[in-house]
């Protein structure tokens, strides 16, 4: 995307942070509202008028005053108010930059359609906004024209975590007309396809989102912000974080040029070697089988049930997708198989059995021998 100095006089911006959803109790988040609020208090201080920003925010219940003292109009994050807004309120307005901020659940279907739940999504109805069909419209002569369009999606993209039957789901097609090939639209999100993005309850703030503001909010900055500079900073910041065994989600770039532009993640770019290690270790069948047996030396992971609760301790795309067997051995098998496949998830099963060593001290000792043998490094 070329970079431009944006009048924020002509800037319009659609911000959606979801914490309470319809479907229930369970679904409930504790970060979208504050970094909704922080993106329009980012907004207002790069000069956006406050009428041209367009918010829809559903607080958890203890969040509702983070709302208090905005001087924007807030509405539920609704499927028809969004929707409404993304086109219909878009539709006879024009400017030179239009910005999108969206904060709460996600998925993402076999066919790389990415669908960002909105609060009143339920079980029987699933209501979303399609990110995919939503930069299809937005380049398109449906809405008035924004040559420069960024956005940041701080969501999930796991595979059905939240619908089993998101695959068959129909996709909640916005409308498109005639191709706009001088649109340029810059898209950040938080997750590539099958994994979560974490929220940090603690920070009431998503783990994408607090790294997105300390570039967004970085003294001398331009409006709108250089993206390609924030991109490789983002890229940079996470796979420090995943080289240090600190956090496993993966932040994508979403970049269309001239109608034909393309996807990119952060294998696109170079990493250190070290994280790049963290990422390649590949056991031969003899060596696995070697590693499942040390792991079944410890009770916590002998026993099934004291297995399922250190499980629970992963990261939710890895213990989300480890196959079932009720034959211990092939259980055991399957945790590394799938920890495998997730840069840092080995080394993550392991410092979550490390914690055990205690009571199984010989057990330690024995991993620790055969992870020294098979050049797996824990740190």
């Amino acid at each position: 995307m070329s970079e431009f100095q944006a009048d924020p006089k002509h800037t319009l911006a659609i911000v959606v942070g979801v914490e309470k959803y319809a479907v229930g109790a369970e679904w409930d988040l504790n970060g979208p509202a504050n970094d909704a609020v922080r993106f329009i208090r980012w907004l207002r201080g790069q000069q956006v008028p406050a009428d041209q920003i367009f918010t829809f925010v559903s607080p958890h219940n203890s969040n509702r005053s983070l709302l208090q003292g905005l001087d924007v109009n807030v509405e539920p994050a609704e499927h028809g108010r969004i929707t409404d807004a993304i086109t219909n309120r878009l539709a006879n307005v024009s400017g030179n930059l239009l910005c999108f901020f969206w904060g709460g659940h996600g998925v993402i279907d076999a066919l790389g359609n990415r669908r960002l739940y909105c609060a009143d999504a339920t079980g029987a109805n699933p209501r979303h906004i399609s990110l995919n069909s939503l930069l299809a419209c937005w380049r398109t002569n449906v809405i008035g024209r924004f040559p420069h369009q960024i956005g940041f999606v701080d969501a999930c993209a796991n595979y059905l975590e939240f619908f089993r039957t998101i695959a068959s789901m129909p996709e909640d097609a916005l409308p498109m007309g005639t191709p706009d090939t001088g649109v340029e639209q810059f898209f950040l999100l938080a997750a590539s396809a099958g994994e979560v993005a974490k929220n940090l309850a603690l920070e009431k703030a998503g783990a994408f989102s607090l790294a997105l503001f300390d570039q967004l909010e970085k003294p001398g900055r331009t409006f709108p912000p250089p993206m390609q500079e924030i991109n490789q900073s983002m890229i940079d910041h996470f796979a420090s974080l995943r080289d240090e065994g600190k956090a496993g989600q993966t932040p994508s770039h979403f970049w269309y040029r001239e109608w034909k532009g393309g996807e990119g993640t952060m294998a696109s770019y170079r990493r250190s070697a070290s994280a790049r290690a963290m990422a390649a270790i590949i056991l031969s069948n003899e060596e696995r089988d070697e590693l499942v047996a040390a792991l079944l030396e410890f009770d916590v992971m002998a026993i099934r049930a004291e297995r399922e609760n250190l499980i629970a301790d992963l990261r939710r795309e890895i213990r989300h997708s480890i196959p079932y067997s009720d034959k211990d051995r092939f259980h055991v098998d399957n945790l590394v198989k799938t920890a495998m496949r997730y840069p840092g998830g080995l080394q993550e099963l392991i410092h979550t059995v490390k914690r055990f060593k205690g009571a199984d001290e010989i057990a330690w000792k024995n991993l620790e021998t055969l992870l020294v043998k098979l050049e797996i490094a824990t740190h």
